[in-house]
């Protein structure tokens, strides 16, 4: 008889079907509904800050406008993503995430790794990390700085 090996089930942007995507509540539901690990992206504001949103501006899931790499977290903080829901930092998602579910960060942008490695280090969550990228360069960067991470 054929035996059905164990699904791993990622929701993808959250529970984004029933929440705004990439939003701490997106994540919440999707732990609620037994997803085993969520996808989130990963870019960073002017001043520095890793946020999670999968675009590269703001116009599309919040009610403002502008690149996020030109908009500072304090502005990006202020903005509705719907229903109240804010553009949660990395570091607010992985607090969430630590010993609930597994995440995979798709890194959107070059020259965050470090810090994105440093805030799952922190954290002591490399076996509970997965890193994703279009970018071949960067993931190469990624493993290069700590092979451990999958």
């Amino acid at each position: 008889m054929f035996q059905m090996e164990k699904q791993l089930v990622v929701a993808h942007r959250g529970a984004s079907g029933s929440a705004q995507e990439n939003t701490l509540l997106a994540f919440q539901l999707a732990y609620e509904i037994g997803a085993h690990m969520i996808e989130t992206d990963v870019q960073e504001t002017v001043d520095g800050t890793l946020v999670c949103i999968h675009d590269y501006d703001v116009d599309r899931t919040t009610n403002g406008t502008g690149a996020i790499a030109e908009l500072t977290y304090r502005e990006i903080r202020d903005l509705d993503a719907g229903n109240g829901a804010k553009i949660p930092t990395l570091d607010e998602v992985l607090d969430y995430v630590r010993g609930k579910m597994k995440i995979n960060i798709e890194l959107k942008v070059t020259g965050v790794e470090k810090d994105v490695l440093s805030a799952v280090k922190e954290r002591n969550m490399i076996s509970e990390v997965t890193i994703s990228s279009f970018l071949h360069g960067t993931l190469i960067s990624t493993r290069n700085l700590d092979d451990r991470i999958s």
